[in-house]
């Protein structure tokens, strides 16, 4: 009983929410089943505690019906219940902006040719919109159709057509809407490599990218930077897109909400890592601003927590470009902001990362051996960084027990994706390779670059490439 539709909606309830919706449920005007109100004061008593004994289907019939035990008759209750709640989180969605409210209150007063009251509420929709110098969301462009929509209608069956007309901003506001929302799926579509793939091309995407490079968009900020965006996947060879790109998202990004503001970061960071695994070193620097302009700005904190993954790339390129008394004091006084249960291994793990690129691998093993390895993100992280610092301080016997245990790890563990397992796999095979060329194998030291060079699936493939190097360098410059 406990994972029915019914309970699984139940628990997502915080105390305030559950409040509401057992004041929603005695509502005579929303329900009169007394049974219903029956069974919504035993959950009150249980609330939050909802447990597989206390939602036994014999129980929970006996808290209303006081007969012999009908199955059916309490499947047709719970589910009388289940559609009260989701009416109840279908109201609240709605009332949550009060925008919607008001634009259900012109539909009102414009049936019942209140013209004003529909006035009043239109101008004061109008100015609560604003002009589309402060729409941070793609619902203030709809909304804002919708209210020149309703405009529209209202002039239509109130007989104003022979004075005014807004059919030209009803027109307007829609081809705004419309082509935010196409230039938007085309930074989408980009941004996952299909960059105006001809089996992916989006509709019209062509002809609206050319329309508004026309146009005066210096009033569309969320528009705008859509529009740059897409220049700047589109053109990727030309850093001058991104540049211009990077300026708009700084200049407006305060006007965005939060999830748009995430996804126009996430493009442009995800434009600096493509130029970096291309060899483009400079664009570490680029995603290393970009990461503290999502700091300052909070977009970089979901609910008020910081990914362990955001955090984990933020101390790996401060510590690539050797920023390491700001990493050390990010890992100080961001790890709070991670979620409690990642707190410790990530603590513990970037910490020794910095040793490590501090070439105080010793402190770095130590540190390692009190990673957790309950969770992939860290097992994965510890081991191929544990493998490294082996490799460079020629521990070749310890290393070739940690990668035998490694793939070990690899093959049993089902929470891995098949693309992580083939990278990590491509680490270790050609770590185990180097460790077997003799000083003498120029030869083979060669090949096995090409391999690496060209292996589809490698991680940590530009450490492998250092780690040549060095073994070029002493292979050629012996010590006496």
């Amino acid at each position: 009983m406990k994972d029915s539709k019914l309970f699984e909606a139940l628990e997502t309830l915080n105390a305030k929410e559950f409040n509401k919706f057992l004041k929603f449920l005695r509502s005579p005007y929303i329900n009169e089943n007394r049974n219903i109100l029956l069974l919504a004061d035993y959950l009150q008593e249980i609330y939050p505690e909802f447990t597989p004994d206390k939602l036994d289907r014999l129980l929970l019939y006996k808290v209303v019906y006081d007969d012999e035990f009908n199955d059916l008759r309490l499947r047709h209750l719970l589910s009388d219940l289940l559609k009260l709640l989701e009416l109840f989180l279908s109201i609240e969605g709605f009332l949550s902006d009060e925008q919607n409210v008001d634009m259900k209150k012109l539909v009102a007063f414009r049936d019942r040719e209140l013209n004003k009251h529909y006035q009043s509420t239109d101008r004061k929709l109008r100015k609560k919109i604003g002009d589309t110098r402060h729409f941070g969301d793609d619902l203030d462009y709809f909304k804002k159709y919708a209210l020149e929509k309703e405009m529209n209608q209202y002039m239509e069956v109130s007989n104003q057509r022979a004075e005014m007309t807004n059919i030209a901003e009803t027109s307007e506001a829609l081809d705004n809407y419309f082509v935010l929302q196409k230039l938007r799926y085309g930074c989408i579509q980009a941004n996952y490599g299909n960059v105006f793939s001809k089996s992916l091309k989006l509709f019209l995407l062509d002809e609206i990218v050319d329309y508004v490079s026309e146009v005066n968009i210096s009033d569309y900020p969320l528009i705008r930077c859509y529009y740059l965006a897409l220049q700047m996947f589109k053109n990727s060879g030309d850093t001058i897109h991104y540049f211009t790109y990077k300026e708009a998202l700084k200049e407006h990004n305060q006007v965005f909400t939060k999830h748009f503001n995430v996804e126009l970061y996430k493009f442009a960071q995800n434009y600096c890592i493509g130029r970096i695994n291309k060899g483009e070193s400079a664009f570490f620097n680029e995603i290393f601003e970009l990461y503290k302009q999502t700091l300052s700005n909070g977009v970089a904190f979901s609910s008020g927590e910081l990914s362990p993954t955001n955090f984990k790339n933020m101390v790996t390129v401060g510590c690539y470009l050797k920023q390491f008394a700001w990493v050390q004091d990010f890992i100080r006084d961001y790890i709070s902001y991670l979620p409690e249960e990642h707190q410790e291994n990530s603590r513990v793990m970037m910490t020794a990362l910095v040793y490590w690129n501090l070439e105080k691998r010793s402190e770095a093993v130590r540190l390692l051996s009190r990673v957790e390895y309950d969770d992939p993100f860290y097992a994965l992280d510890s081991r191929s960084l544990l493998m490294k610092i082996y490799f460079e301080l020629g521990e070749y016997e310890v290393l070739r027990s940690l990668c035998e245990s490694f793939k070990i790890y690899l093959k049993r563990n089902k929470t891995i994706s098949e693309a992580h397992i083939n990278n990590y796999t491509g680490l270790i095979k050609y770590t185990l390779k180097l460790i077997k060329v003799k000083p003498w194998q120029h030869e083979k030291l060669l090949d096995i670059k090409s391999e690496i060079t060209t292996a589809p699936s490698v991680y940590n493939r530009s450490w492998l490439l250092d780690q040549i190097k060095h073994m070029q360098s002493e292979f050629m410059n012996p010590m006496v």
